[in-house]
């Protein structure tokens, strides 16, 4: 046993010899984009040891070692990084903003939920407030879904595909409302991803809205339509799916037959 755990010691030391850390930080910024992934996962690899002389190189570090620092960070997830990546949240560059958003999530500390929702409500860059959307999804906190639900309000359609997709992973009674809203929305993807909530959750209180989008002008929402009305067994939706029959293609049509010989026992033909 205690051979193993020296081997072990010993192979630990040579990979921390063979990758010295601040030559990791500094390969960050090479030219060569391979250098710069290697530098990355190495990193990652060497864990929370690393973040202590990576969050000080950040301190004055250029636009791309904040950025691809802030992802590093995130997917060590350590705690000593929260100061940094709140900072990081307000930078000046968008794109670091963004990955700062997203890795703060990571890092699992719950009183940073009330900062992600503070910059989905109140950001001016659709970009910031769909990260923030996406982030507070990790937490897992039911508390930050009617912040999501009011997003599905936003003007923005990026900002409403990460909403409605988070809203999923924090599921409450009051999110309902919201994937029905979502299921009428302007954005076909909005649209898609609510229908398959409906169909993949079974919501009763989607029954209309899954056979109207029967009619949606999207194959791939038809087609999770159908995967609705048949979960379901919504009989009603019958005329719905013989009119894919007759007016759809490829996997609709398929999907329609599979679901009309389920709910009537009958294999459609359309000559």
């Amino acid at each position: 046993m205690v051979f193993f755990i020296l081997i072990s010691l010993t192979l630990f030391w040579v990979s921390c010899e063979a990758f010295p850390t601040d030559q990791l930080i500094k390969d960050l910024t090479h030219s060569a984009s391979e250098k710069r992934r290697k530098a990355g996962y190495r990193l990652v690899d060497q864990g929370d040891q690393a973040v202590p002389p990576l969050l000080e190189a950040m301190e004055m570090g250029s636009d791309t070692l904040r950025y691809i620092g802030a992802q590093i960070l995130g997917r060590i997830g350590s705690p000593r990084a929260k100061k940094m990546l709140l900072n990081l949240s307000r930078d000046e560059n968008l794109y670091v903003q963004r990955e700062a958003i997203l890795s703060l999530s990571k890092i699992r500390v719950p009183a940073l939920i009330d900062t992600i929702e503070q910059i989905l409500s109140t950001s001016p860059h659709s970009e910031l407030r769909a990260a923030a959307a996406e982030s507070i999804a990790s937490f897992r906190d039911t508390s930050a879904s009617e912040s999501l639900v009011i997003a599905l309000k936003d003007t923005a359609a990026l900002v409403r595909q990460s909403a409605i997709a988070s809203i999923n992973r924090i599921w409450t009674k009051g999110s309902i409302e919201g994937v029905l809203l979502s299921m009428e929305d302007d954005d076909e993807k909005v649209r898609y991803i609510a229908t398959q909530i409906a169909s993949i959750r079974r919501l009763e209180t989607a029954r209309r809205k899954l056979r109207e989008a029967l009619y949606d002008p999207n194959p791939w929402i038809r087609v999770e339509a159908i995967r609705g009305v048949l979960a379901l067994s919504d009989t009603t939706a019958v005329e719905g799916l013989i009119d894919i029959l007759k007016y759809g293609e490829g996997e609709e049509v398929t999907a329609a037959q599979d679901a009309l010989r389920s709910l009537t026992g009958i294999d459609y033909v359309i000559e």
